[in-house]
């Protein structure tokens, strides 16, 4: 056999199968394009199911800033009367018609004090004791008005007349009180403020330097302090300010 057949002959068979396999390939494209196509999806993927989600929590509540209240709080009830209690408590309808004459007397007669605001003697008694007339606190404090035993001999000595009257007693003790403010009014009103005995609230706002102030601080805390406070030179700030705060605001309820 020659060379030349011998090459022709091989020619022969890989076009044969170049062309069978020509016929494979398209056969096999046509029966996968035939068949519907399944989207792939791995085992996990199909096994793996989300948890619902949990709530987002809210935003924990922030308060508002803290401002300074501009009333008191409630109406103060009796003070702890750790020295128990002497006497029957009288009852508001007394109270308040003893505090009522009481603010009326006039225990000076050179000034032009002419008694006591009712309105400041009744919430005075209200911060001090709640008009509880028969409470001893654990510090001394007696009655009504919370004496102390050394404002009451103190004010025996200053007014002669008020030594009919012991603190005891609903009317011995709102006129004791109603002295001892008179007391104040005169010695903070000489020595702070010219002799100016005004007594108007409106006339003076919480906390400002007048009579008013002054007297309601002094009455719970000293009367000398209160003095050099407003005496020093700088702006006033009273000891004990929630004090002077709490009565302005009962004087509005009387």
């Amino acid at each position: 056999m020659s060379r030349k057949y011998v090459w022709a002959a091989m020619a022969t068979v890989v076009a044969a199968a170049l062309l069978g396999g020509f016929f494979m390939v398209k056969a096999v494209i046509a029966d996968i394009a035939t068949k519907p196509v399944k989207p792939s999806q791995s085992p996990s993927a199909a096994a793996y199911k989300p948890s619902p989600a949990s709530p987002t929590p809210p935003p924990p509540s922030v308060a508002p800033p803290s401002k300074e209240p501009s009333k008191p709080p409630k109406t103060p009830g009796p003070p702890e009367c750790g020295g128990g209690f002497k006497g029957e408590k009288a009852t508001a309808q007394q109270v308040n018609a003893a505090l009522d004459k009481a603010a009326k007397t006039r225990f000076w007669t050179e000034t032009p004090i002419y008694g006591v605001p009712p309105e400041l003697i009744k919430a005075i008694a209200q911060q001090e004791s709640g008009w509880f007339s028969n409470c001893i606190a654990a510090d001394g404090g007696i009655g009504t008005m919370q004496l102390m035993n050394t404002t009451v001999e103190h004010m025996h000595l200053i007014f002669e007349s008020t030594k009919q009257y012991g603190p005891y007693t609903l009317a011995g003790n709102t006129m004791l009180g109603s002295a001892y403010l008179q007391w104040l009014m005169r010695e903070i009103g000489k020595a702070a403020f010219g002799s100016d005995f005004s007594m108007d609230p409106a006339a003076c706002a919480n906390r400002k330097a007048c009579l008013l102030n002054a007297v309601i601080s002094a009455y719970n805390f000293g009367h000398q302090a209160v003095i050099d406070e407003i005496k020093d030179g700088d702006d006033v700030n009273y000891p004990n300010v929630g004090y002077v705060d709490n009565v302005r605001e009962l004087m509005t309820r009387y």
